[in-house]
């Protein structure tokens, strides 16, 4: 009976490892896969750089050095072309999609990394980038930090 308990105590042990070995692969695999609720389509609703917000839905813009009704009116018809006409596309297989008017579908990898809230993306030609992200109630923000400054885009699941 005693060598049986032993035998017990053992295969508890080991099945204890196998367990703590499946978890810790399973949070590896988790963290590197796509997040299922980054997965559909996205339109644009907010942006903001280091001279403006602006909100589509809200139609509420704030320049944050004073300008003239004539500029607004400009940079509500620019953004309306360039900014809030690109649709975002993340697919379950790791695929990212950028729909635009201007230049059609860019395609790249990409993987979320939970860990650093950052997506990364790979392009076909080995270009990499990566963006900071957050959920707000249901919007997805994406913060995008270049030499030329910083952007962040609020977007809507379409």
């Amino acid at each position: 009976n005693v060598r049986g308990g032993t035998l017990t105590y053992k295969s508890h042990i080991i099945y204890k490892i196998n367990y703590m070995k499946f978890l810790f692969l399973f949070l590896i695999i988790s963290l590197n896969l796509p997040a299922q609720e980054i997965v559909g389509k996205w339109e644009v609703i907010g942006y903001e750089d280091d001279l403006v917000y602006y909100n589509k839905t809200k139609d509420s813009i704030n320049f944050k050095n004073p300008t003239s009704e004539e500029q607004m009116a400009s940079f509500k018809s620019i953004a309306e072309i360039l900014i809030f006409s690109v649709l975002y596309e993340f697919n379950d297989q790791g695929i990212f999609i950028m729909k635009t008017t201007m230049s059609g579908e860019i395609k790249s990898d990409y993987v979320i990394d939970k860990t650093k809230n950052t997506i990364n993306f790979v392009d076909e030609n080995g270009n990499d980038d990566s963006w900071k992200y957050k959920f707000v109630h249901d919007n997805l923000l994406i913060n995008i930090i270049s030499e030329e400054g910083f952007m962040e885009l609020e977007l809507r699941r379409k």
